[in-house]
Formats: C-alpha cells, structure tokens, sequence
C-alpha cells in the first residue's frame, strides 16, 4: 500500500494524541484550539475544532451552505502550526478574506470577515462570516497534536494506492479529490513515473471507482497527465466513474487524451 494510503496513529509530545474529528483540543493552561465563524446575517454561530470545517453546498461538508453561487465543496478552515488558515478549493465565485480574494491558504485572524460566493446576484457574498479566533497560546504539543489531525484528515479525503505491475501503473483512488488532494496526486504520479526513466512507456490506469467528489481542477490534471502519456507513446486510463466525475470526464470533449474504459480487465490491456 502506498504510505498516502495509510492512516497513522501517532502520540505527540507528552503523550498527548491526536483527536477525532468533532472533538476539541484544550492545552494545560486550558487554552481551547477552537474558533468560530459567525454569519453577519442571521447570527448562526458555527464552532470550529482543531479538526477544522469544510465549507459547501454538498451535504458531506462540516458547515452545508445552500446558496446558488456556493460551489460544492467551496472551502475549507483547519488549524496550522502557527494559527487558523482558510483554503479556497478552486469554487466558481471566489472566497474572500477582507475584501482580497483567497488563492490558496490565507491564515485567519480574529475578526476578519469571510465571503463566499460573489456574484452579480450577490455582490457582497452569498454568505458572510465574522471569524472568531479562540483564546491564543498553542503550546508545542498543541501544534504537533494539530498537525496529526490536519494530517489525517488530508488521508480521509483522498486516498491513494498505488500498484505496479510491468508496464502499468494503476492507482486506485477513493473519497474527495479537491486541489490539495490534486497535488499529492500528481506529485506521487510523477515521482513513480521518473523512477522509470527518461521516456517511459509505463501506461497510467487510475480506478475512479470510489471517488466521490473532483472539481474541474483534477479534470485539467488529467488531461496534462494523458497529454504526457500520449507523448511518450503511452495512454492515461480511467474506469469505474460514475455520477458527477463521469459528467465531468464528459468536459473533456472528443479527442480528449483521456481514454474512458467500462472495466478493469479492459483498462490493464496491452495497447
């Protein structure tokens, strides 16, 4: 199994262990690793653990936001070593921090201001939040036991196993592929691909079986991928999508260097 397959259970320093989603980190001091974002609007309060939120329309989110212009999977907040940090996933109509749009991780601070979804129907954000920082003083074994569960929870939602046999490369994915996800993906591609040598002929077969969720941002991932294949005289593989992944494989339009199979045996074919 490849190791972004394995989920790990870790002490940090002190003993002190991870935590499971939903539960709440408190140092010796009693110091919480918690925040909240509160809606401007209607006043809702929304706690946030150490493990963080996923911010969307889809109802696997921590925090379901049923606005028009509210991607999927819009974004999500989770704890870093040095605070809270706020990641946008590729949505459609932007995250904003203070007025400045989010390209990536932007770290939060007490009393900013958060919009999601700005749109000509809702110029000032379909959803607006006040972040609310918990009391400050994370200790060293605070920041380590946050990591473990930042790390974990990447695992969760996008897993990876990888297997060789000659002339293949088939890797098998399941849960949310968002772009943190994307990246390790290509960067876990390309590392077993290099390992090959200059020109490889290794074919890439990617099982899509169990994915769940994949934004136009993993799409533009795989048709670079099968662009790559093709000029090396290889193929890119996919099989087992279905529902929203399937539609949007469709994206790709004909020709596209993506090659669609209905099975397994088929996909891991010669040629």
């Amino acid at each position: 199994m490849h190791p972004r397959a394995q989920i790990g259970r870790r002490s940090g320093a002190n003993g002190l262990a991870p935590v499971g989603r939903g539960a709440r980190m408190t140092a010796g001091r009693g110091y919480a690793v918690s925040a909240k974002l509160i809606d401007e609007r209607s006043g809702k309060e929304y706690e946030l653990s150490a493990d963080g939120a996923t911010l969307g329309r889809h109802a696997d989110n921590a925090i379901v936001l049923s606005g028009r212009a509210v991607s999927r999977f819009h974004a999500e907040i989770s704890a870093s070593d040095s605070g809270w940090v706020l990641e946008d996933h590729g949505s459609t109509y932007g995250t904003f921090v203070n007025g400045q749009k989010v390209d990536g991780l932007v770290e939060l601070k007490d009393g900013d201001k958060i919009r999601l979804a700005v749109c000509n129907s809702a110029p000032q954000g379909e959803f607006n939040f006040v972040f609310q920082a918990g009391k400050p003083g994370l200790g060293s074994a605070l920041k380590i036991a946050a990591r473990a569960v930042v790390g974990r929870r990447k695992v969760e939602l996008g897993r990876m196993v990888f297997e060789r046999s000659p002339g293949v490369l088939l890797v098998r994915l399941a849960g949310l592929f968002r772009r943190r996800e994307i990246d390790a993906l290509e960067s876990d591609v390309q590392r077993e691909l290099v390992q090959e040598g200059p020109g490889s002929k290794l074919m890439v077969v990617l099982d899509l079986g169990e994915v769940q969720y994949m934004n136009s941002y993993g799409l533009a991932f795989l048709v670079k991928l099968g662009s790559q294949r093709q000029l090396n005289g290889s193929r890119l593989r996919v099989f087992g999508a279905a529902g929203t992944v399937q539609k949007l494989l469709s994206l790709a339009g004909p020709g596209s260097p993506v090659q669609q199979v209905g099975s397994e045996p088929e996909a891991l074919k010669p040629g």
